[in-house]
């Protein structure tokens, strides 16, 4: 009875050994990708649907950028691209590109005359850059619609910087698709 308990313990013992290694080598692997991957770009949701037709259904997200780079990020600009099957209202925490008021918005919006139809485009603000592992958010915006028997809203983002001038597309893009 005791070698059996014995052995159990050193079997205890190497596998708590084994998995601690096991642990530490997916930190290190994961610390390698992060230190060489883009920033991190995502939405967080929440959403309300009414049953009843003509009334408002809404989305709130704010988009989060995470730079994971060894450097700081200078420059940042996001586009939020909207496809939407009825019209919608768009609104949030921004600086109007035409309002010279400062209203203290760390984003201001970028060219709404020129902007495609679906595209709404944003830059940071801010007097300093975006230091290495620091978070900003462009927050709490909102799209509003009336509901319909059938509708479809797709929400794509995308963070364009000095380093990635083609865009970097978020990683969680929402889509929603309704059909009575």
């Amino acid at each position: 009875m005791m070698s059996t308990i014995l052995t159990l313990r050193q079997r205890l013992e190497e596998w708590e050994k084994s998995w601690s290694s096991y642990c530490q080598q997916l930190v290190d692997k994961s610390k390698e990708q992060v230190n060489s991957i883009d920033p991190i770009c995502y939405f967080s949701h929440s959403l309300s649907l009414s049953q009843y037709k003509n009334e408002l259904n809404g989305l709130i997200s704010s988009f989060y950028i995470h730079n994971c780079l060894k450097e700081p990020i200078e420059h940042l600009s996001l586009c939020l691209k909207i496809d939407a099957s009825m019209p919608y209202q768009f609104s949030g925490k921004y600086q109007a590109a035409n309002d010279d008021k400062k209203n203290g918005q760390a984003w201001i919006q970028v060219n709404p005359d020129q902007a495609k139809e679906n595209e709404l485009w944003f830059t940071y603000q801010a007097p300093d850059s975006l230091k290495i592992s620091e978070k900003i958010i462009f927050p709490e915006f909102s799209i509003t619609w009336r509901n319909e028997p059938d509708y479809k809203l797709s929400l794509t983002g995308f963070l364009y910087t000095e380093n990635a001038p083609d865009g970097l597309v978020v990683n969680n893009p929402f889509q929603l698709n309704m059909s009575s």
